[in-house]
């Protein structure tokens, strides 16, 4: 398949932040904490400003850290009991206060919640207080004076158990309250991305807590032997079958239900998705669950094969040696196993959320999104490069690139000169040195963008990430770049002066510190954002079953402060965008668009929009644009690219 190259110039849309005399304290995945004048500063990827935080107590008669980081989360302490809360989501904080000694006091700070069990003041009680990044919000339980005896955190969940009553309580980042369900004297709890689990010694049932939907739900009763597992957003039991060999028996966060499988005694691996399992009499059978739509599907290889097994975040592999096949099956996608043929004796490459393996003179992909391999391509000379959601390789015609999300290989003919390949986790970039044009495969339109540099001159040094590229050109203005996959863009930093002191980089966000001592963050995100990034992040958006509790997707949208933001959904992407004079890029067709919020101070909406749909499962794409609205009569389209609303 071949796409079209899209030709733009280098977006206004991806701002760098400038923080004078400051020093990095922690780079995260989707923000940057750094200090200046006694006071913390957040860099959020989202709004691509800087906020102050306050001033940091670091008094030298306190033991705990007075700065604590998570991807989307900061807990500064501003006092010796109070503590500020950031979220890099929505950019803004709620601050919280203790009497006791922050010595003294449970403190747990996750990727996206915050954890802190203590006494506050004006309450007659120990509480669990829970911060959530995405609704910036503390919510709280009593505990009692005996406060609790287990407790859990992990990226999205947090969980304790009471002393006094042995009661249970989750809470989660995307609902943002507690949940109660019973427990007893002896359980305990554990916690894994989006799953809490309370830890029941077998044969009494375990209770899973789901994170996407914020319910409780007890498994079966569990065979004598079964311990518990859990990983990300399943989980596993082995569930009694009377004395006989237990079934397998396994949960998914997105559906909040556990599902029997077939009786086995095999060994049990998990992936962030999945759940795979084989037989022990006949260890041909193969058995695995995802995640999305929470059931299980087996599979049979031929008696007396020799076999290997991948399991990853997404999906499994089983590589039948002898028969020179190599099945998949993903646990983010509806589908069944798919076979392919590979060559004999070759070996299969599993990352993330793809798989990639060789037949002759042919290419062979398969990807987790689509729970599809993709049709065989001829390959060139050229090596391959697989990363968790992207392969690449020089072909006879051009430079072939194939994605979790496109399922597919794009082709382009590379324009002549000399090209530097710059390759992050979920993207390519190539610098033509000659043309001085850096080309991007943009995974979320499954095609080229090419952005002109004009005298940027050679490259010098770039350091990559899960969504961009930090570079650094010779030609004066180029000194640094900052190059989204999110955005298909490339943004040189203004003001920056040379040399670099230093630099980092993460998922989202990258930073470097010039000869000035001022600190320049990028962020990668477009100005509409989902926040459920699939394959480019770990969360993904579901449909919602008849009668079962809805999975909201959530977007954010960042623009001019005090404007009213409208969102725009459509069905297809403009490739290349329908340019507007004076008004901006159109990049989707619109179906339905509506105001969402007005933009507070900080370019964001103060809470993101939500919506679900309601379906049967299967791999669905819309497509978002923002627009603002001063309220007189002038509109601006915001955003570099269409951004995709993914389902599953």
């Amino acid at each position: 398949m071949s796409a079209a190259v899209v030709s733009m110039m280098a977006s206004v849309s991806g701002q760098w932040g400038q923080l004078p005399g400051a020093t990095v304290e922690a780079t995260e995945a989707f923000h940057v904490l750094a200090g200046s004048g006694g006071q913390a500063h957040a860099f959020s990827a989202m709004a691509q400003n800087w906020l102050p935080l306050g001033l940091v107590n670091n008094d030298p008669g306190i033991m705990a850290p007075a700065i604590r980081t998570g991807d989307w989360t900061a807990l500064v302490r501003t006092s010796p009991g109070g503590y500020r809360a950031y979220s890099a989501r929505l950019h803004d904080y709620a601050d919280i206060q203790f009497t006791d000694h922050p010595d003294q006091i449970l403190i747990c700070v996750e990727d996206d919640v915050i954890l802190i069990v203590g006494n506050r003041p004006g309450q007659p009680t120990t509480q669990a207080c829970a911060y959530s990044a995405q609704t910036n919000r503390w919510r709280f339980v009593n505990v009692g004076d005996a406060g609790v005896r287990s407790h859990a955190c992990s990226r999205f969940v947090a969980g304790v158990i009471r002393a006094s009553d042995n009661r249970a309580f989750g809470f989660s980042a995307r609902r943002g309250e507690w949940v109660g369900t019973g427990g007893n004297a002896v359980c305990t709890l554990q916690a894994d991305g989006n799953v809490l689990l309370i830890d029941n010694p077998a044969p009494v049932a375990a209770k899973a807590f789901s994170g996407v939907l914020g319910e409780w739900a007890a498994s079966p009763q569990q065979d004598p032997g079964s311990v518990e597992q859990i990983d990300h957003n399943v989980a596993f039991v082995r569930e009694s079958n009377g004395g006989r060999t237990p079934f397998l028996t396994a949960y998914s966060a997105y559906t909040g239900t556990w599902v029997r499988g077939s009786a086995s005694l095999g060994p049990v691996t998990l992936g962030d998705n999945v759940v795979h399992a084989h037989g022990v009499a006949n260890p041909h059978q193969q058995y695995a669950f995802g995640a999305w739509p929470g059931i299980w599907q087996n599979t049979s290889l031929p008696s007396g094969s020799m076999f290997g097994v991948q399991v990853d975040d997404d999906l499994v592999l089983v590589h039948d040696v002898s028969n020179a096949q190599a099945h998949a099956f993903s646990g983010v996608a509806v589908g069944t196993w798919q076979s392919q043929a590979v060559s004999a004796g070759s070996s299969v490459f599993v990352a993330d959320h793809l798989a990639v393996g060789d037949l002759g003179s042919l290419t062979v992909a398969y990807s987790a999104g689509t729970a599809q391999w993709a049709a065989p391509i001829l390959h060139g000379s050229g090596a391959m490069v697989s990363t968790d959601g992207v392969s690449f390789f020089y072909g006879s015609s051009g430079r072939t690139a194939f994605t979790t999300r496109g399922g597919d290989w794009v082709n382009e003919v590379r324009s002549s000169g000399t090209h530097i390949q710059m390759t992050g986790f979920h993207f390519v970039s190539e610098y033509n040195q000659t043309a001085e044009e850096q080309s991007i495969f943009h995974e979320r339109l499954n095609a080229w963008v090419k952005v002109p540099l004009s005298g940027a001159g050679s490259l010098s040094r770039y350091t990559k990430h899960q969504n961009l590229l930090l570079a650094s050109y010779s030609g004066a203005g180029f000194e640094l770049v900052g190059i989204s996959a999110q955005r298909g863009d490339a943004v040189p930093a203004p003001g920056f002066v040379a040399p670099r002191a230093d630099w980092g980089i993460d998922e989202n966000v990258g930073w470097a510190l010039d000869a000035r001592g001022t600190l320049h963050a990028f962020g990668s995100p477009d100005a509409t954002h989902s926040m459920f990034q699939y394959p480019l992040d770990s969360e993904y958006q579901v449909f919602t079953a008849s009668g079962a509790t809805a999975v909201p997707s959530k977007i954010m949208v960042r623009g001019t402060p005090g404007e009213t933001a409208v969102l725009m959904i459509g069905f297809t992407r403009f490739v290349p965008p329908v340019v507007f004079p004076g008004i901006g890029d159109l990049h989707v067709s619109s179906v339905v668009s509506g105001p969402i919020g007005v933009l507070g101070a900080n370019g964001l909406l103060s809470a993101p929009t939500e919506f679900g749909l309601t379906g049967v499962p299967g791999t669905f794409e819309l497509y978002m644009q923002s627009y603002t609205d001063n309220g007189m009569l002038g509109f601006t389209l915001v955003g570099e690219s269409a951004e995709p609303l993914r389902y599953h």
